[in-house]
């Protein structure tokens, strides 16, 4: 004789079997029919009957507790979870459905954890998720300590990164372990306006205790994208921090000579992707708003929804005009022009991030009105005049 259930052909949608079979338990659970195991919970104490054919298809728990002992008391005591959780629980093995508040959902998260209701924890979950903010974070760490449920550990990960500002700024950040902060940091979601809010939020985790986190340092100075900042910024902040000027040196490389790129070995070269899409939108539709003598006015940025120009950033040029201007990597550089009379050599870049100025080594000859190209990391000035004669000549 064959055993099990035969497959046949549906004649009828089997969604409406399903429902009324549902009902019908729950019927039986709230008449307490053929009930066939007793629970005896504390604190108050209460006796709670069920079904176990319907616990054990709920729970691996359940199964697992049935199935050790075919002959087990029909009075079976629980001692680590509370009666009206338990009780809860039992229901939601029924219903599905889940009473959460904010005053039992901790202790609703410790029992569906020891009671392998994985719907139930994650109910529990997304109750908290909901109305976690920066002030009841602390709670929610406590919480996840307490239960080690690793669900909610990468949820409240998932929520650092998110609102990483916010958190930096809070007490409970300088208590972070150093393992927590290096998988915060190394995150390319981390949502943050430019690296040196990574930059800020890590000096001043270190100096809530210099003396110990001292040998923690340059492991989280890795963490950040130094391919990202410029030469100055390394120099005045990175290279005196202990231990770390061999990664400062590696990044002042990496920013100042792209044909040495592949032979440096920078732990994160690449923006963060919680960046790089602001950068792609800041930088892609960037132009220089120039008067009708040449003269600059101010840096514009092209809005695809409205389909306009507006002006992105007022920029001091120093009077200087009718230059060339080309992209390279976050920097703007600005090559020759004009100031009154006298034409110029210098070549100055600005940093779209850091919004700041540097002083780059001068043309060979001063140029106005010539080309510029970017090739295989180097930039060319082609042609152009020196204010007297037609230049003919090209320098890297």
């Amino acid at each position: 004789m064959a055993s099990g259930i035969a497959s046949s052909t549906p004649v009828r949608d089997g969604s409406n079997f399903a429902a009324q079979l549902l009902g019908r338990i729950q019927q039986l659970y709230d008449e307490q029919k053929l009930v066939d195991v007793t629970f005896k919970a504390f604190n108050p104490t209460v006796l709670i009957p069920a079904h176990r054919l319907i616990l054990s298809a709920t729970s691996s728990y359940f199964q697992k507790l049935f199935s050790r002992d075919q002959d087990i008391s029909p009075i079976i005591e629980i001692n680590e979870i509370n009666s009206d959780t338990f009780e809860r629980l039992i229901a939601f093995c029924y219903t599905g459905r889940t009473l959460i508040t904010h005053e039992n959902v901790a202790e609703m998260l410790k029992a569906s954890v020891i009671l392998q209701l994985d719907d139930a924890v994650a109910d529990c979950m997304d109750y908290i998720c909901e109305n976690i903010t920066v002030y009841t974070l602390e709670w929610a760490y406590s919480l996840q300590r307490e239960t080690q449920c690793e669900h909610l550990r990468q949820k409240i990960h998932e929520y650092e990164i998110r609102h990483f500002m916010e958190i930096s700024n809070r007490a409970e950040f300088l208590s972070f372990d150093i393992e927590k902060l290096k998988r915060i940091l190394e995150s390319e979601e981390l949502n943050v306006t430019c690296e040196e809010d990574v930059f800020a939020a890590i000096k001043c985790w270190y100096e809530h205790d210099a003396v110990s986190r001292e040998r923690h340092l340059s492991d989280l100075i890795g963490c950040l994208r130094l391919s990202q900042f410029d030469v100055n910024f390394i120099m005045t902040n990175i290279q005196p921090l202990p231990g770390c000027e061999s990664l400062a040196l590696k990044a002042i490389v990496w920013v100042t000579q792209p044909m040495a790129r592949a032979r440096i070995s920078l732990k994160l070269k690449e923006p963060r992707n919680s960046l790089r899409n602001s950068l792609e939108e800041t930088y892609t539709y960037l132009a220089v708003e120039r008067s009708d003598n040449g003269g600059p006015k101010c840096l514009l940025r092209y809005n695809e929804t409205s389909d306009e120009w507006l002006k992105y950033k007022e920029i001091d040029f120093k009077g200087v005009s009718f230059f060339e201007v080309i992209l390279n990597d976050n920097n703007l550089i600005f090559i020759g022009g004009r100031r009154d009379q006298r034409v110029l050599n210098n070549v100055k870049s600005w940093n779209l991030r850091t919004k700041t100025w540097k002083q780059l080594p001068a043309l060979i000859c001063p140029r106005e009105g010539h080309s510029v190209a970017l090739l295989d990391g180097k930039i060319y000035a082609i042609g152009g005049s020196n204010g007297n004669i037609t230049l003919m000549s090209m320098e890297v």
